[in-house]
C-alpha cells in the first residue's frame, strides 16, 4: 500500500492517542469491552458449527434404511464424542429420547 496513504489516515483519524485516552479513564471497562467483542465475534462460528453438525446429523438419519437405527445409535454416543456419533444426540434429544 502507499505509505503516505496510511500516515495521513492515521494522523486524520488519531486511533492510537483514542485508544489511549479511553485506557486511562477506564481500563476495566475497556478490557470488558475487548472481551464482548471476542465472544461477540466467536458466538456466530460457533452458531454455524452446530448448524453444520445438525445438517449433517439429519443427513446421517436420512440416508439410513431403517430410520431408528439412527436413535438407537445416538444414545450410545456422547455429544460431541470422538466416535464421530456424537453430533447425532442433538437430533436424537430433539426427538424426545433420553
Amino acid at each position: 500500500m502507499n505509505l503516505p496513504f496510511l500516515s495521513k489516515l492515521s494522523n486524520s483519524l488519531r486511533l492510537q492517542r483514542a485508544i489511549k485516552l479511553v485506557w486511562q479513564s477506564a481500563p476495566g471497562w475497556t478490557l470488558a469491552q475487548f472481551a464482548l467483542m471476542i465472544a461477540q465475534s466467536i458466538l456466530p462460528l460457533a452458531t454455524l458449527y452446530l448448524m453444520k453438525q445438525i445438517v449433517d446429523s439429519v443427513t446421517f438419519g436420512l440416508a439410513l434404511p431403517d430410520k431408528s437405527a439412527a436413535f438407537s445409535q445416538t444414545a450410545r454416543g456422547a455429544p460431541f464424542s470422538a466416535d464421530g456419533l456424537g453430533s447425532r444426540n442433538i437430533i436424537f434429544c430433539a426427538h424426545g429420547g433420553a
